[in-house]
């Protein structure tokens, strides 16, 4: 039902099958530059040097915007 709707990419059965899946992502990720890697990881995380205050400023976003009526009327969608 999550996944049909939408709410996860994957929905695994059990923990093996998610534990396959997790096997199979990283070894993909190896596969990869790995200075491309550590080059995109600086651009991801750049400005983020007081990430304390950035996840409570984030927090307090995610936390209003789940509250609103239009998430109300979306989730509802849902049941």
């Amino acid at each position: 039902w999550a996944k049909q709707k939408g709410l996860f990419a994957n929905v695994f059965e059990n923990t093996e099958e998610l534990d396959e899946a997790i096997k199979a992502t990283t070894e993909h990720l190896c596969t990869y530059n790995t200075e491309a890697m550590m080059e995109m990881k600086k651009v991801f995380w750049k400005g983020t040097d007081n990430w304390d205050e950035l996840l409570a400023e984030r927090a307090q976003t995610s936390g209003r915007l789940v509250l609103s009526d239009f998430t109300k009327e979306k989730l509802n969608n849902y049941t």
